[in-house]
């Protein structure tokens, strides 16, 4: 046991450093220097573009990708029992416990595309508006880290994430929603006057790696 004990250690020291979790509790967000091995992200690669050629007409998000496609489900997809291999990693569950802790709900999943030409943006937003996710005893807010993984080289040019540092430090902010809006992969946005886009972060991430954030912080993506 302490064999394995160590191991586990050794990998959570690995993929986010002291510094990094430091950064996520003051910011709500933080990018990671090291990521997934190359192995593992060229397995994530292959599959993520099976699962589109398996699954078609999927417009620009695929929802719950890690659940497999059985009869009588609404929702899963083809090839979602490999995606859940990604999902569990070893790497990710260690930067999950560092940041927020060592008991973990894996909530939910998705794959976000943006097609060369016709990619939508992303509204600025916060992820609080989920009802599973809900604070704990004799806590304010809920303690969770959504970590999203780049399969494509992401950087400015093709609408990486952007973050607002701080931005989720008193929770939920306003949303407006507009049921015709169509320019954007949601339908709701943020209340601006509440934040200061101008300190945003852009998320530039190579395949493997990874941003981690809060429900609360406030981030979205341009087209």
């Amino acid at each position: 046991m302490a064999t394995v004990a160590k191991i586990h250690q050794d990998v959570v020291e690995e993929i986010v450093t002291p510094d990094e979790a430091e950064a996520y509790n003051r910011d709500g967000f933080v990018l990671p220097a090291r990521g997934l091995d190359p192995e593992t992200t060229r397995f994530m690669v292959d599959t993520v573009e099976k699962v589109f050629i398996d699954n078609p007409g999927w417009p620009s998000i695929i929802r719950m990708p890690h659940v497999p496609l059985r009869e009588g489900q609404n929702e899963g997809v083809i090839g979602g029992e490999e995606l859940f291999r990604i999902a569990i990693h070893p790497k990710l569950i260690a930067a999950a416990r560092r940041l927020i802790g060592p008991d973990l709900i894996m909530w939910g999943g998705e794959i976000f595309a943006k097609p060369a030409g016709t990619g939508k943006a992303t509204p600025w937003h916060q992820d609080c508006y989920n009802p599973a996710v809900k604070a704990g005893p004799g806590r304010a807010h809920p303690r969770s880290v959504m970590i999203w993984i780049a399969v494509d080289h992401v950087d400015v040019d093709n609408g990486c994430l952007r973050f607002v540092p701080g931005s989720g430090a008193t929770g939920r902010i306003e949303h407006i929603i507009d049921e015709k809006r169509d320019d954007g992969i949601l339908n709701f946005e943020v209340e601006k006057r509440d934040v200061d886009f101008s300190t945003a972060v852009d998320a530039v991430r190579a395949p493997g790696q990874f941003s981690c954030h809060d429900v609360f912080v406030v981030h979205g993506a341009n087209a």
